[in-house]
């Protein structure tokens, strides 16, 4: 018997041993370190095809030790007159999401969620709830709100948010669902993703700052912590200043930072530049075509409550050095009397009404947007819908017949003392390195406030003291742009004055870098187009893996733009990307990058036909794929030190031919993304190919391929799929 259980246990060292020895041999790949747990135990990719664009139909919440959950409950419903933060303390739990015939489980975190009383129904033991997960996604979201219907006055935040897509306003996903919660509660409820770098990516805009109105000194107004003022006194004495939501992205780098004061100076001047508690239109970087639609179509969808200072949020572009408002909590009730009333004559601005007078010829295919509204969880009839719509441009119609009365707005200026008495704040500025304590608009005013620099501030700096930015962008709307040059129509943006040479008869641009600090950016169209741009960088600049304060990746960086038979040659590379293109569509002849100290070829958000591409010598990966389409007749990478060609973040490719030699990983394919390749030959590879998941918010991959000509191994990841 003993010698039975000696072999047993022999037998079971053995098999633990090596079960360790292969778990190992993954681990010391750069790439196995990127795979995370495949969505859903391994869920396959043509079921994960089929939901993830599709709303659930219920979803469980499950907090084990309930306890405590009820125990916040009770106290925050009897305590005080709102939801004190000490009864959001998050809890451990899961999520249980159930589709028509597939049943997803996650570990999340989970909270109360909400300000005040009505986010709480004591007779159901049942509150609105904040919930990260910790593992899988609910159609790519990772972190969202399940709202009580009353606290966002029930359908109406449905239609406005599922409506204002139509007229490309950025809007987080939001439909109802039956909720369960501890096999206790069930019921409807609002689910709505958060305002974070999901939502950002989803809408095809690269990561960058959001920021938010501050409304800690409007509700942290009385001696006791339980009860918020509310009197008049309150209301004639708000005061509100730019937060920041994304601390990690701020905390990344140094550039990331230098974003974030100068976006926040801005933020604060067209809050103190205005004669109402409101974002000045004129302001700088809010004076853009996207604010004013959003401020129009409040008025016209009547979600007003969304357009108080105190309620907004918003993202900065760097790119184009704008803000871009976001819908969060506009508390609409245009299904309840859809008809515009009378507004407010200091509200209106040119602006607004100009706005108006271009949205109410706008077209919406109301079959799409019946279908979006059925899939969000609210059903009309074709009847019903169109009557709806119709009153919304009748809407639009009264605004845009409206005359303005008010022209207080034509100026944007800080009054000099830009704080009164009664707020009793002090100001605190950034300026050259150090922080100022400004009382007046005059610098002269302007006193040190601390020799010590935090690495990272919000809003709050102590009681009394309310970070404002950099001074130069409160005061004056200045901040560092890039310089403008205009070559055939099109604009190239240059950090510092731009080394270029344009032969106009051969339509070729040369550009020229001898410094860290340059970096080039092109917006151009099929007719300002070039041919052929040749980036020539010296060799001997240091690696710089990061975005400057411009958001800029790439040494070289085509933006916004449409072109036909393109050529691009880019040697010597010391950015993050040799040659980064964003939000881009057209034809590229040729792509031929050479001794890149990172990626070589970086795409993303565009659709784009490709005849070649030739990559020799990268530090990271030679070709770079992300959410978009994409085609490419060849690939030829030669030296690269981790991928030959890496392909994600819900992108679909086709490829002719590759011809991948000497990386780490040859192709990678992941993140929900689809790839044919129709000839694949990689030559001294660890991996030939990958197929994974690598992000949580995105699930399984499929790759199609032809002919293969593989050197060494592959892996494909449960769920994740390879056809022949």
């Amino acid at each position: 018997m003993k010698k039975h259980h000696f072999y047993n246990l022999f037998i079971f060292l053995f098999v633990v041993l090596l079960f360790s020895t292969i778990t190992f041999e993954r681990s010391s790949n750069k790439e196995a370190l990127e795979e995370i747990n495949p969505y859903c135990d391994g869920l396959d990719f043509y079921n994960f095809n089929n939901i993830f664009n599709t709303p659930p139909k219920n979803i469980a919440v499950i907090i084990p030790q309930s306890k405590n959950y009820y125990e916040n409950l009770v106290n925050a419903f009897f305590t005080g007159n709102y939801i004190n933060k000490k009864f959001k303390n998050q809890l451990n739990g899961y999520i249980e999401v159930q589709y028509e015939d597939v049943i997803c489980k996650f570990k999340a975190r989970i909270r109360i969620s909400g300000d005040w009383k009505d986010h709480i129904n004591i007779d159901d033991y049942i509150s609105s709830l904040d919930v990260s997960l910790v593992e899988g996604n609910i159609q790519g979201i990772t972190k969202f709100k399940l709202f009580l219907p009353r606290t966002r006055n029930y359908n109406n935040e449905i239609f406005v948010t599922t409506v204002l897509k139509e007229f490309g306003i950025l809007s987080p996903r939001t439909f109802n669902v039956n909720l369960n919660f501890n096999n206790y509660f069930e019921g409807n409820f609002i689910f709505q993703e958060k305002i974070v770098k999901e939502l950002l990516e989803y809408n095809n805009l690269r990561e960058s700052l959001i920021l938010e109105s501050d409304e800690r000194y409007i509700w942290e107004n009385s001696d006791d912590p339980y009860f918020r003022n509310m009197d008049d006194t309150f209301k004639n004495n708000m005061f509100i200043s730019a937060k920041y939501l994304n601390q990690l992205w701020i905390s990344r780098n140094e550039s990331n930072y230098e974003i974030y004061k100068s976006a926040a100076g801005l933020f604060n001047r067209a809050i103190f530049s205005s004669n109402i508690v409101k974002f000045n239109l004129k302001s700088e970087s809010f004076d853009n075509f996207e604010m004013s639609k959003f401020e129009t179509l409040g008025y016209a969808l009547k979600f007003e409550h969304g357009l108080v200072a105190h309620n907004r949020k918003f993202y900065f572009d760097r790119l184009s050095d704008q803000f871009i408002p976001i819908y969060y909590d506009g508390l609409s009730l245009f299904l309840d009397n859809p008809e515009i009333e009378p507004l407010d004559e200091r509200l209106l601005t040119p602006e607004i009404i100009y706005t108006a007078q271009i949205l109410k010829s706008h077209e919406i295919n109301l079959e799409k947007l019946k279908k979006n509204l059925s899939l969000n969880g609210l059903v009309y009839s074709d009847e019903e819908l169109k009557k709806l719509i119709d009153v919304l441009f009748s809407n639009l119609n009264y605004i845009s017949l409206q005359e303005i009365k008010n022209d207080d707005y034509d100026n944007v200026s800080i009054r000099n003392n830009f704080l009164t008495s009664k707020q009793e704040k002090k100001a605190i500025f950034s300026y050259k390195g150090v922080l100022k304590h400004c009382s007046k608009t005059t610098f002269i005013k302007c006193v040190d406030f601390s020799n010590e620099y935090p690495p990272l501030l919000n809003s709050t700096i102590d009681k009394n003291s309310v970070f404002f930015g950099d001074y130069e962008s409160f005061f004056s709307g200045k901040i560092n742009k890039l310089i403008e040059t205009n070559i055939n129509g099109g604009v190239l943006y240059s950090v510092e004055e731009p080394n270029y040479e344009f032969i106009e008869e051969k339509n070729i641009l040369k550009l020229k870098i001898n410094n860290i600090n340059q970096r080039y950016k092109f917006v151009i169209s099929e007719k300002t187009s070039p041919t052929i741009i040749n980036l020539e960088i010296i060799d001997s600049i240091m690696p710089y893996y990061s975005n400057n304060e411009f958001l800029l990746t790439g040494c070289l960086t085509i933006y916004n733009s449409k072109f036909k038979n393109l050529t691009i040659k880019i040697e010597n590379s010391f950015c993050e990307d040799a040659l980064n293109i964003i939000n881009s569509s057209g034809q590229i002849e040729l792509i031929e990058i050479k001794n890149s100290d990172f990626d070589a070829v970086d795409i993303d958000y565009s659709n784009i036909r490709i005849n070649q591409i030739n990559v020799k010598s990268s530090d990271n990966d030679c070709v770079d794929l992300s959410k978009g389409t994409y085609s490419i007749d060849s690939i030829e990478a030669t030296d690269c030190l981790d991928k030959g060609v890496s392909i994600g973040e819900n992108s679909e490719v086709n490829i002719g031919s590759a011809m991948l030699t000497n990386t780490k990983t040859a192709l990678a394919i992941k993140d929900f993304s689809i790839v044919e390749v129709e000839n694949l030959t990689t030559i001294n590879s660890e991996f030939c190919l990958k197929v994974y998941q690598k992000k949580q918010e995105f699930g399984p991959s499929k790759l199609s391929v032809g002919k293969l000509v593989c050197d060494s191994n592959y892996f494909v990841q449960k769920g994740s799929i390879i056809e022949k």
